[in-house]
């Protein structure tokens, strides 16, 4: 068991603080006096009453400003204020030492939830702060607000890192992924990919998914899971059932069977809380060409729930991210198909999901805009955001994905990573251009063998 303190210092807090020092202070002054003047035979038990008082202020003084939080081989125990919370330890998917201050609008010394990022604020000072994301909702009781449901806390700490290096390996390994790099051509842009861990949290689960047209059925009973940091590239040929199962897993189109969870909650069921953990990217880009890349950004920000100042902040890192400061002051209708595409990808971006669903977007780039869009793919990754990608250029998929999914007549065919396809399919040797071919009926499998 690891003990990890914080100590209060918030403005709210001391003030009380401060005030319960001088009350009492002036109480224990006021009858002490007054006993000695007196000179009553009680002035022994007004002291003594004052020094117990005194004593018990002090206690509770430290409970206030030096408090622990509780780390066990299971679970995280969590205390703030009077509030107390158990998060298990496998429910952590990723945590980060956050290295900007709060927004000025939450508060600090007081549990608060903020809706825009479905994060409940236990945070004692400005200063420490550690964000933990978790792999399902929890539940808990905020002032003011009744019981709040949210997937991200935030802590301070006394000492953050040690806290960070404490939940595991696999939050470790989570923290470190932007110095692994895959395996790329020589001379080309390094793209980063997060390791993928087998038994850790989920992302995605599409369970038994079936989508009717009539007697025509597209998607056939999919099961499919995908990991916080992962990248899943999902293949098919044209009408294979591709875009039908992206748009049922962004609420677009309402399953015929089965359910799409997002991080253990049901989309379906749950509605614009879940599609809030998601963010997606469309084959064409939908944008307002007469705004700015930062408006655009500003808008996205705002029909998300972000306050003005959250905003332009998120706009800012967005715009540096994608690499459009020099245009951000353009209007989106001069920019490039590669611009675009990098604009749709940062707006789907700006409400920090943790799930990123992309139907090809590298089609139709040239060689430079594919190679910054994919190393941008691969960042998210590594930021622990679950990536479902669809795309027709196997590169891409063969470049990007931990595992890959090839669908067929709305089922999956197979499913691993290119060596476990390649064992699947009995084609050793085989290229994912010639895997494809063969699990999607081409003509192939005697082609590779030979």
């Amino acid at each position: 068991m690891q003990r990890f303190t914080y100590m209060g210092t918030g403005a709210s807090l001391r003030n009380k603080v401060n005030t319960m020092i001088v009350v009492v202070s002036s109480d224990i002054i006021f009858w002490g006096g007054a006993g000695f003047l007196l000179k009553r035979p009680w002035n022994w038990v007004v002291l003594a009453g004052g020094l117990a008082l005194t004593v018990w202020v002090i206690r509770f003084l430290r409970s206030q400003l030096h408090r622990v939080h509780i780390l066990d081989e299971q679970a995280l125990h969590l205390a703030f204020m009077r509030s107390r919370l158990r998060i298990e330890r496998a429910d952590v998917a990723r945590v980060s030492v956050l290295g900007k201050p709060l927004a000025p609008d939450v508060d600090d010394a007081a549990l608060s939830y903020r809706p825009q990022n479905d994060t409940i604020y236990m945070v004692a000072s400005r200063r420490g702060l550690v964000a933990l994301e978790l792999t399902r909702p929890y539940e808990m009781k905020v002032p003011r607000k009744g019981i709040c449901q949210f997937t991200r806390i935030v802590l301070t700490l006394d000492d953050p890192e040690a806290f960070a290096a404490a939940l595991g390996a696999q939050q470790e390994a989570a923290a470190a992924v932007a110095d692994v790099a895959i395996a790329r051509p020589t001379g080309s842009t390094p793209v980063f990919t997060a390791p993928l861990v087998d038994d850790g949290p989920v992302a995605i689960r599409l369970e038994g998914l079936v989508r009717r047209y009539g007697d025509f059925t597209a998607v056939d009973g999919l099961d499919l899971i995908v990991r916080p940091g992962e990248v899943l590239a999902f293949l098919g040929s044209n009408g294979a059932g591709k875009t039908t199962t992206i748009k049922m897993m962004t609420g677009l189109l309402r399953p015929s069977e089965g359910r799409v969870l997002i991080l253990g909650r049901d989309l379906w069921a749950e509605g614009g809380e879940v599609r809030r953990l998601v963010g997606y990217v469309p084959d064409v880009p939908l944008l307002y060409d007469a705004l700015t890349a930062r408006e655009f950004l500003w808008l996205m920000a705002g029909l998300y729930g972000l306050d003005d100042t959250t905003g332009r902040q998120r706009a800012d890192e967005l715009l540096a991210l994608v690499k459009l400061e020099r245009h951000a002051d353009q209007q989106i209708r001069s920019f490039s198909l590669g611009m675009k595409r990098k604009m749709a990808i940062a707006a789907a971006l700006v409400h920090r999901p943790r799930v990123l669903l992309l139907d090809e977007v590298t089609n139709g780039l040239d060689p430079r805009a594919a190679r910054e869009v994919k190393d941008f793919i691969g960042r998210a990754a590594c930021d622990g955001v679950a990536v479902f990608l669809t795309t027709h250029i196997l590169d891409v998929a063969e470049e990007l994905a931990h595992r890959i999914a090839v669908i067929d007549g709305g089922r999956i065919r197979a499913l691993g990573t290119l060596a476990e396809l390649r064992r699947q399919t009995g084609l050793p040797d085989a290229t994912l251009e010639q895997l494809f071919l063969a699990l999607t009926g081409g003509a192939v499998a005697e082609e590779v063998g030979a």
